[in-house]
């Protein structure tokens, strides 16, 4: 027998906290942010994701809340933009555990879904954490997009979609609008089209193409 391993190349969305003093720390300050967007956002917990980094020589960890989602849900820009609602909801959920547990339980940290990190929750500690480091967000640097941007939402923003709208020009659909947004109310706020074609008969308001799958959070979601 020999070990295999397995891993995927991906580019993903993840709202982080460096140096974390240990694991614990890492743990609950993510789990109870995680529990407060799923609160503030009304997303599936599983939505979002959870990994904790450690440093070789250190107890220093670093803790990610990322986008699992192929091509992004966009969650974690929604998070952010009201950051301040999901650290209000974290603490609530924290800090008012209807058990007053002594650590975490069912009634504020504990889930099925996270039993691997049990061990390292602490309600108490995420609190200490959220009222140390306070409920803002400072910029630090801008991260420049690895695909060209659309222009005034005219062009396709890679490849696929640039092959994708010849497909469509040549099956006759009407010329599309690239990176349409549609606002669909919250708490998803906005959707951003592929493509969009309007109804040349005024049938309908028009028709909307992704090519981004069908992840059940977002596009694969009937009511969003």
């Amino acid at each position: 027998m020999r070990n295999l391993g397995f891993y995927a190349d991906d580019v993903a969305d993840a709202p982080g906290f460096v140096d974390c003093s240990e694991k614990t720390e890492a743990y609950s300050l993510a789990e109870a942010l995680r529990l407060g967007a799923s609160d503030v956002l009304e997303m599936e917990q599983e939505d979002l994701q959870i990994l904790v980094i450690g440093r070789a020589g250190t107890e220093l960890v670093d803790a990610l809340i990322y986008d699992p989602m192929p091509g992004g849900s966009g969650l974690p820009d929604q998070m952010v933009q009201r950051w301040d609602e999901a650290v209000a909801a974290a603490r609530r959920i924290t800090a008012e555990c209807p058990s007053q547990c002594d650590v975490a339980c069912v009634d504020c940290l504990l889930r099925f879904r996270n039993a691997w990190s049990h061990a390292h929750l602490d309600r108490h500690v995420a609190v200490r954490c959220i009222d140390a480091w306070g409920r803002s967000l400072q910029p630090e640097h801008e991260i420049p997009p690895l695909l060209p941007q659309a222009a005034d939402g005219e062009l396709p923003v890679n490849e696929a979609e640039a092959a994708l709208k010849e497909m469509l020009s040549r099956a006759g659909f009407p010329e599309p609008i690239s990176r349409h947004e549609i606002d669909i109310g919250m708490p998803l706020g906005k959707t951003v089209v592929d493509f969009f074609c309007e109804d040349p008969d005024e049938r309908c308001e028009g028709l909307c193409i992704y090519l981004d799958g069908l992840g059940q959070s977002m596009h694969g979601n009937a009511e969003a």
